[in-house]
């Protein structure tokens, strides 16, 4: 078994490998994760980087450089925004103008609108509960009342043909 020394291996036939994209590990080869910026393709394991919907991996200065050109252009060197941004007055968050939709007179964002019309649809199912539920104790004393009245005419006209007889 030959032993290899360091020296060895520093000669300029010997490539150094700083990070791989896979290593063979007899006859079987092992691919190493890479997170490569999909605009510059700079490796970005191990820096701050971004990440997309779709899984796509930034590194920091073209993530910014892509939000300044959706949310931003420059005029004369001046950045100015576009689309000026607006609190959504249920949860806070700023949102551009154009994502707030008008509910019940508001501008609110859609997340809010969805919890808004929940809630009131829970409220209404409530209240129609609430009001069968009123409906039914009232149909139930109509029913007892009914009853009653019948029994006392029934005593009565039965004392009155006693009365009679007698």
């Amino acid at each position: 078994m030959n032993s290899t020394t360091r020296d060895e291996l520093d000669t300029p036939d010997v490539q150094r490998v700083s990070s791989p994209q896979s290593i063979n590990l007899s006859d079987s080869v092992v691919a190493l994760p890479t997170k490569v910026c999909c605009v510059c393709g700079e490796n970005v394991a191990g820096k701050p980087r971004m990440k997309d919907h779709s899984g796509r991996y930034w590194c920091y200065e073209c993530g910014m450089a892509d939000q300044q050109k959706k949310h931003n252009s420059t005029l004369n060197g001046t950045i100015v925004s576009t689309v000026p941004e607006l609190a959504c007055p249920d949860c806070g968050k700023m949102f551009p103008q154009t994502k707030l939709l008008t509910h019940e007179s508001l501008q609110l964002c859609e997340p809010c609108i969805t919890k808004r019309k929940a809630a009131a649809k829970r409220e209404a199912v409530r209240i129609a509960a609430a009001q069968a539920e009123a409906e039914e104790l009232a149909h139930k004393q109509r029913f007892y009342l009914l009853i009653g009245g019948a029994v006392a005419a029934i005593l009565v006209l039965f004392f009155l043909i006693r009365a009679l007889i007698l």
